[in-house]
Formats: structure tokens, sequence, C-alpha cells
């Protein structure tokens, strides 16, 4: 692997790396704030819902409790008042107040002995939700869930209390009210986007308020008893369509329900997704320029390196006016102009010692032949000598002698 190729795959690493990571940061950390801003709305809408329920809750309560004190309601379950007036009279006030209350749907009041006495409908009936209401305790007012009126077909919430004649249970006033108007706050959408959805859900998991989603009736919920006394912190849940949701919860004391308000996972973190998918743009985006850039400095780095060794391959060659100096201003530049300085002083060594080389030759040659001719002077002298001069070596091999030695001894050295 080249230097090129190493510097590109440090430098994009780093990228990826410090790119990957702060993705992750910013997702992490956007995820947590949205999550908290989308808990609190969730939360205060939860809360906000409520205590509007409860408040018309406790105005229908208000309500049917100033209806069991009128004395047209207690004339006509006590056993000394005549009976066909006080009948008429509860009648004529139940239509006004029928007339007078938008909410109110129905009224009807049942005896101690569970008879219906008066009613705004045509019946003489009890039916099983009478019939249980029949059995609460002397000045306790209780509400049922919403049910659907079989008078009507409208959905109502029943409120009942008891009627006291001189404080002894005497009856039993039903008020029938419009659950349509407790729905309509329950159903508001307002601030929950496009899968926002709130309902409310009895003490047995139930939902008491028509679904958003579904036609049918919803199954059974499992919800921690907690959620029915103390506001809850949002969280994620899976729904009643399996989908992943942020909820909130409100207890509703007064009924013993809890309001439920959630919305889809998706939608309340898109924004969290649409800032990943941004950030993941941007990030490609410098990655890009990144390698461009990294490129573009690889080459200033890379490139007089490669025509340093470029050089030096000249150089073995002989070659030494090749020349791999730049004029950048960074230590490879400091290196490559200090390799030409460097082969200039080679080259001008190189020369003098060429120069040298041929004086010395010169002066061996001179040597030589200086010692060629004393040599042969020395010959010249040995030869007039009459008397024998010969030479020896350690192992008495003659190596030299003089003429009149040959002559005599026949050596031809």
């Amino acid at each position: 692997m080249n230097i090129r190729t190493k510097f590109l795959a440090v430098m994009v690493s780093l990228v990826l790396i410090t790119g990957m990571t702060a993705i992750l940061i910013g997702r992490t950390v956007s995820t947590s704030i949205i999550e908290e801003q989308v808990g609190n709305n969730l939360e205060t809408t939860a809360q906000s819902r409520a205590n509007h329920i409860a408040t018309i809750l406790g105005e229908y309560d208000q309500e049917t409790a100033l209806l069991s004190v009128e004395s047209a309601f207690r004339d006509v379950v006590d056993e000394s008042k005549n009976h066909t007036r006080s009948i008429e009279a509860a009648n004529l006030r139940i239509s006004s107040a029928i007339q007078a209350h938008d909410a109110i749907s129905g009224t009807r009041v049942m005896d101690k002995n569970g008879t219906v006495v008066v009613s705004g409908h045509v019946d003489t009936e009890s039916d099983e939700n009478t019939s249980e209401l029949f059995r609460i305790e002397n000045g306790k007012i209780r509400v049922m869930n919403p049910s659907t009126s079989v008078f009507t077909g409208e959905d109502i919430i029943r409120v009942a209390t008891p009627i006291l004649v001189d404080g002894e249970f005497s009856g039993v006033i039903f008020v029938d009210f419009d659950a349509e108007k407790i729905f309509k706050i329950a159903t508001d959408r307002t601030g929950l986007g496009d899968t926002g959805e709130i309902y409310i859900l009895n003490r047995d998991g139930y939902m008491i308020t028509p679904p958003r989603f579904i036609d049918d009736t919803p199954p059974k919920q499992d919800v921690d008893p907690e959620r029915f006394d103390s506001t809850s912190a949002a969280a994620l849940y899976t729904n009643y369509r399996d989908v992943n949701v942020l909820r909130a919860y409100a207890p509703i004391p007064a009924m013993d329900w809890c309001l439920v308000a959630e919305i889809d996972e998706a939608e309340a973190f898109a924004s969290v997704a649409r800032l990943t998918n941004t950030m993941f743009s941007v990030f490609i985006g410098l990655l890009l320029l990144g390698i461009l850039v990294c490129i573009r400095v690889s080459r200033t780095i890379t490139d007089p390196i490669v025509k340093l060794h470029r050089g030096t391959d000249e150089i073995m060659k002989g070659n030494m006016d090749y020349k791999v100096g730049t004029g950048t201003e960074d230590e490879v530049g400091e290196l490559s102009r200090a390799f030409d300085a460097m082969t200039s002083n080679l080259k001008e060594s190189g020369r003098k010692l060429a120069e040298y080389s041929k004086g010395l030759e010169k002066k061996v040659e001179e040597r030589t032949a200086e010692l060629d001719e004393l040599l042969e002077e020395q010959k010249a002298l040995l030869s007039t000598i009459p008397a024998f001069v010969y030479f020896k070596d350690r192992n008495g091999n003659y190596i030299a002698a003089n003429k009149a030695f040959a002559d005599k001894t026949g050596t031809s050295v």
C-alpha cells in the first residue's frame, strides 16, 4: 500500500468515525429533547382534559343533587302526598329540566321499592343499570360508565342520587346526561398530530370512549392500578393496535377512570428522523468533499516524495543533473531541496575525485618510468662487475644475478 492510499485511508477513517460519532450523539440528544417536549405536551394535555372532564362530571353531580332536593321529586316518593298531583308536578319539572339543559336527555324517579314513579320516557319498568344504581347508599351520588340509552339510542352518562324525605331514604332520581360532551373533550386531538389519540379507560381496562382508528370495541388493556391514582410521566408503550406509542396517563378519581393521551412513536420522533436524515446527507456531502480535499492534500505530500524516489533512481543510474526540488515551504519541500544540494555536492565531489584520479595516474606513470630507468641503470651496473653477484630467496632459489655469475654457472636468472 503506497503512502497516498494510506493517507486517504487514515483521513477517511477519521472522518467516518468523527461523523458517525457526531450523528449518534446528535440523535441521542435530540431524541431525549423531543421525548421530553412531546412527553410534557402529552402530560399537560392528558391532565387538562382529565380536569375538564372531572369538572363536567362535578357539574352533573351538582345538577343531580339539586334536582334530588326539589319538592317536586321529594313529593312524588313521599307516601303522605297526593300521588296523582305529585306525578303531574314531577313530570312538568322533568320536561322543564330537559328543555332548560341541553345535556340532560332524560330523568326518572324510583320509589324505595324500585318502582318507576315518573320518567321523561314512556316506561314503567327499570332496566339493569337503574336496578344496580338503586342499591346506592344514602346520600351518595353515583355516576355510571357511559352506556347507550334503551330509550333514545344515544350514548349517555347516568347519574343517580338518593331522595331523602325527612332524612329517610325514599327513592332514587336518575338523570341521563348526553355523553357526547365528554366524548368531544376526550376525542379532541388538537395538538396531537395525525396519529394522536385520547381515550378513557375504566379500572377493568376497557375503553369507554369511541376509539379513533377502529370501529370495533378494542380489547381489554392491562393497566397499572397506579394509573388511576396519580398522573404518570410519558413513556413508550404498545397500544391496542400493536403500535409503539408515547403515552401519558391522567386519573379521573371521581369516576375511577384514567384518561390516556398517546401519539405514535414514529410521528413523535419524526423530527428526529428528519434531523438524522439531514445529518446523514450533510455527512455524506462532507465525506465526499473531505475525500477530494484529502486527495488534493495527499498529492501535495506524496508527489514530491514520488519525485524524490525517482530522483534517487536517476542518480543511481549516474544522472547527477536530475533535480527533485520543489518550491513548497513544508518539510517535504525542504527535504527535496536538501536532496538537490546533496546531489550537487556529490557531483562536485565526483568531479574533484576524477580530476585527482587523473593527476594521480600521471604521477604514477612518471614514477614508474623513473623506477624502470633506475632499474635499467642498476642492471647495467651489475653487468660490469666482474665478481659474482646473485640473489636467492629463503628457499635457496636464485632470483637475480649479474652477467658474470650467469655465464659461469649457466643460470638464466
